[in-house]
């Protein structure tokens, strides 16, 4: 074999196996995407009846892991920051006379950043 053609076999090997790793990363891009919305989808509270943000006993039961009727700061799914907005009497714990009773500032409907009052959120 000549060395031109050594040459030429080595840059079609090199193409090849960029094609290879190319296709590979996309796989792994369209993998972790698909994984990060099934993630996203999997951890929104339950909505109720025409797309209403769940009651506060609804909300409990859904981040209440151990069955305990209330929500501990590890098995709260928010902000650490927030634990405490909630945690009224500073027990440790939301229980559900505690719990979030409307729709999160913001949310559609409401003032805030994306909310209906807002500049960003249509009505002003």
């Amino acid at each position: 074999m000549t060395e031109s053609k050594r040459s030429m076999n080595k840059k079609q090997n090199e193409r090849r196996m960029m094609k290879t790793l190319e296709l590979a990363v996309a796989v792994v891009i369209f993998v972790t995407l698909c994984e990060a919305q099934v993630f996203a989808e999997d951890h929104h509270p339950p909505r109720g009846p025409g797309g209403k943000p769940p009651s506060p006993k609804e909300w409990v039961e859904y981040l209440d892991k151990d069955g305990d009727g209330k929500v501990s700061q590890d098995e709260f799914d928010g902000p650490c920051r927030h634990f405490s907005d909630f945690d009224l009497n500073c027990d440790g714990y939301i229980t559900e006379d505690e719990a979030p009773k409307g729709p999160p500032p913001g949310a559609p409907g409401q003032g805030g950043p994306g909310g209906m009052h807002s500049k960003e959120g249509g009505a002003s």
